[in-house]
């Protein structure tokens, strides 16, 4: 078998050999095991619960794919809210022909990035479509983490003076992706940065409880987005362009490219907004993970700029910095 077949979708024989054999080679675990209609969790307090669906193109780019940012991806959306991931739905659909050497690629990455997570594929699905009714692969998935006591994080909670924290470089991810798709010929080793950020928030939450006020993992839109989707009529930010972490690569390419990083897309980073009391404990925190040793304070939450975020340029005048009009970059994630 090298190739998905239109009958691995059809729910017979093909559709068990295609679980059976590959499926639950890589993601076998107790709970999935039972291959019921709907996996029994058991779950005590509070939980956050989370869906996404992935159709990046290519679906294989420098340092990962698109399994890899499903995994990375339903894990942060937990992880930012101040949840311990847990379980994660996986839903494929496939294009019939897709080589079988690349969905064992794929489910490899997605195995390995769960492990490092610590979360249980508990439940799934797979369709295939005939030849050319998808795109090659796109995945579904939903994600179920459980909040402990001293979490109560939320934009709500953010008040004048609080500290803004990013986790590191921003940009790699989509340039890696504007590369891998265009073949622009930029030599650089970009790679993406996808990672799963869970335990890195999870040492935050439990350190800090609630000085932390707000995470966001800052995907598309960038760190333009995030800001202004977290200011209020009572708070804005002020945020210095000079202490906003990049790598030189990237760096060069979004201005080789006319592009702005402040508005591009990353898939394993986050904004982290603490008091100000608590700002220097969480950014060691933050750096003592390899996923946020490029951790830095860039700026603060003030009354003054309220509804508003504004940008202290390196020449020293202050800017607006708004969301972007519109998505700079098709199928990112």
């Amino acid at each position: 078998m090298k190739e998905i077949s239109v009958a691995h979708g059809a729910g017979g024989e093909q559709s068990r050999h295609l679980i059976n054999n590959l499926i639950l080679k890589y993601f076998g675990n107790p709970i999935l095991n039972e291959l019921e209609d709907a996996a029994v969790l058991n779950t005590l307090g509070k939980i956050a619960f989370t869906t996404d669906s992935f159709v990046v193109d290519p679906i294989f780019f420098p340092g990962g794919n698109i399994g890899d940012l499903a995994i990375c991806g339903t894990v942060n959306d937990l992880a930012v809210k101040g949840a311990e991931p847990k379980y994660i739905s996986v839903s494929f659909i496939i294009e019939e022909g897709f080589a079988i050497k690349d969905f064992k690629a794929i489910l490899s990455s997605m195995r390995q990035r769960a492990s490092e997570a610590g979360v249980i594929i508990a439940t799934g699905d797979t369709k295939v479509t005939p030849r050319g009714k998808t795109d090659k692969i796109f995945i579904n998935t939903a994600g179920i983490g459980f909040l402990p006591k001293n979490a109560n994080v939320a934009a709500k909670n953010i008040k004048n003076g609080d500290v803004l924290i990013v986790s590191g470089n921003l940009g790699d991810h989509s340039i890696a992706i504007m590369n891998a798709r265009h073949n622009l010929g930029i030599k650089s080793n970009i790679k993406t940065d996808s990672a799963p950020l869970n335990k890195i928030t999870q040492e935050l939450i439990k350190t800090l409880g609630k000085d932390i006020k707000a995470m966001r993992d800052i995907t598309r839109g960038g760190l333009a987005s995030v800001l202004n989707e977290m200011t209020s009529p009572q708070i804005g930010f002020v945020v210095e362009e000079a202490k906003i972490p990049s790598s030189k690569s990237a760096a060069a390419a979004a201005r080789l490219l006319g592009l702005d990083l402040l508005e591009m897309a990353n898939e394993g980073k986050f904004l982290c907004v603490v008091s100000a009391a608590k700002a220097k404990q969480a950014l060691q925190i933050i750096k003592k993970n390899k996923y946020g040793k490029n951790a830095e304070i860039i700026g603060l939450a003030s009354k003054e700029v309220r509804g508003k975020v504004r940008l202290k340029t390196r020449l020293g005048p202050l800017r607006s910095l708004n969301a972007p009009l519109g998505e700079l970059l098709p199928r990112i994630c």
